[in-house]
């Protein structure tokens, strides 16, 4: 695109520039895959602009990698590749592309795994550049650990946790935002106690239900294989299953009844998650107000659960 590329040399990219960009790109409705690679070069080379530009910029990346994507909502292993080799390395990409794979994840149902692994890279490396945790940074993190489309979709990952671990350790003694403690505890102890709620359906199931709701025949019907930390219960639970999407209702019936199996499993803290926070709350041996809030939830959750709480966090918190 002409004006893209004349736009390359431009030290800032202002709101009249994302008025034309507008124009060229959405003109048509479609963000085709010449036009995404040419934003996104420009998005490399302008990081900086209005609010206009990162605004026009995760709407386009969104449209294109979800909303156009077949089933909507899906983000396919060939965009999330396309995505990561044009924002660069992940300890180099701009606040701009990071910014838009956030509008991403909360617009999307699935990512590929390599796609939300590069975004917490990403989101490493661009909230410890300034050495702090601003306000800015909390929204975004809560927006990261939160979307629908992210790593353990609105439930928190031990990658996520560490995450949220690692960037804590990194700005001690920092002059951080006041609401970074109580983030911090919320993922943590969402890590170890929250339900992980369920997971969308794999792709390929999502898209031969869309193509037996578009063509109705010669596409057979079969319950799909969920995935992910509801494995087992929905497993069990689809493996009653069977005929067409007339069974929809004992479909969610089953999946209700698997989801509250494995909540009640969920809402223990298991040997191995005691293990992890041991080894890293203890690491740097300093307890700061993040760390604190964490502990003195802790702590009320051990009176809560009582004998089922386990006796090696008891012993930490008594420390």
């Amino acid at each position: 695109m002409s004006r893209i590329n004349a736009l390359k040399t431009a030290n800032r990219i202002t709101a009249d520039h994302v008025l034309g960009l507008r124009r060229d790109l959405f003109t048509d409705g479609v963000v085709s895959d010449d036009e995404i690679r040419d934003l996104l070069a420009l998005a490399r080379a302008v990081p900086a602009g209005d609010i206009a530009w990162a605004q026009f910029f995760a709407e386009a990346v969104a449209d294109y990698a979800a909303h156009q994507q077949s089933p909507a909502g899906y983000v396919p292993d060939p965009v999330a590749a396309l995505l990561i080799k044009q924002m660069g390395p992940a300890h180099q990409v701009s606040a701009l592309c990071f910014d838009a794979l956030i509008h991403l994840f909360c617009q999307s149902k699935q990512v590929p795994a390599k796609l939300a692994a590069y975004a917490l890279a990403a989101a490493k490396a661009v909230i410890l550049r300034d050495g702090v945790i601003t306000g800015r940074d909390v929204i975004a993190l809560r927006n990261l650990f939160y979307a629908a489309g992210g790593d353990g979709h609105v439930a928190i990952t031990q990658a996520e946790a560490n995450l949220a671990f690692d960037l804590n350790d990194a700005v001690q003694g920092a002059n951080n935002d006041t609401a970074w403690p109580a983030l911090f505890q919320q993922i943590i102890s969402a890590f170890l106690l929250a339900h992980l709620g369920a997971a969308p359906l794999p792709r390929a199931e999502a898209l031969r239900l869309e193509n037996w709701i578009e063509n109705g025949r010669g596409i057979e019907w079969r319950a799909p294989q969920a995935p992910g930390p509801l494995g087992k219960g929905v497993r069990a639970a689809l493996g009653q299953m069977f005929g067409g999407p007339s069974e929809t209702e004992k479909l969610y019936a089953a999946l209700n009844t698997a989801r509250t199996q494995d909540a009640s499993q969920a809402q223990q803290i298991t040997p191995e998650e005691t293990e992890w926070l041991i080894d890293r709350i203890g690491r740097d041996g300093i307890f700061d107000a993040a760390e604190t809030a964490l502990v003195n939830h802790l702590r009320a959750l051990s009176a809560e659960m009582n004998e089922t709480f386990p006796p090696a966090l008891r012993k930490l918190i008594a420390a």
